[in-house]
């Protein structure tokens, strides 16, 4: 973890990094490992001030990715997704940092083997539903024991944002909360 901070230290001393650091670890700060129930899984943060630490959450209004998350609920959320991680969602991206200097960049490789040693942790922990939104969410289904959780796999929301498809509909919340009755729990109020 020294490292990945040391890099970050130096690379924030030429570029634009976000989230901002005291909102680099808000994902977990904002919902337990003993809490979690769900671990929603995306891509990178927002590459401006709208990144707020927790997956497709916004601390400034709502973004196209969020409109998407929006209509599949069919109901307006809370831009902050604090509502959700209040309820033992976890909202985490691949990448938890995102450069920002002539392009965007992310930080995957970089945050890698955390993010990798996170998703172990609530595997572990058995009867954790797992939604992966996009590609590079799915490629951490490996780490994932699917003998004692269940995943569910979807599209990430930005593809579905200006003309790409905007029609089209995902069933991936009601899926999550099936999976919870069938663990047992409460499914989460979107």
């Amino acid at each position: 973890m020294l490292d990945i901070y040391e890099v970050l230290i130096s690379r924030r001393t030429t570029k634009f990094l976000y989230p901002k650091d005291e909102l680099v670890m808000q994902s977990f700060a904002s919902c337990s490992l003993a809490d979690v129930n769900v671990v929603i899984i995306g891509q990178d943060p927002y590459p401006n001030d709208k990144a707020n630490g927790i997956a497709f959450g916004s601390s400034n209004g709502h973004t196209p990715s969020l409109n998407v998350l929006q209509r599949w609920i069919g109901k307006t959320i809370d831009p902050t997704l604090l509502t959700w991680t209040a309820q033992g969602v976890l909202l985490l991206n691949s990448a938890l940092t995102v450069e920002v200097s002539g392009r965007t960049m992310s930080h995957s490789t970089l945050w890698k083997e955390f993010v990798e040693h996170a998703v172990k942790l609530c595997s572990d922990k058995g009867k954790v539903v797992f939604a992966l939104l996009g590609n590079t969410a799915k490629e951490l289904e490996y780490v994932i024991d699917t003998s004692t959780n269940e995943v569910h796999c979807e599209v990430h929301p930005a593809s579905m944002c200006g003309n790409r498809n905007p029609y089209r509909h995902s069933e991936i919340f009601n899926d999550i909360n099936s999976s919870l009755i069938r663990y047992r729990k409460t499914p989460i109020v979107w």
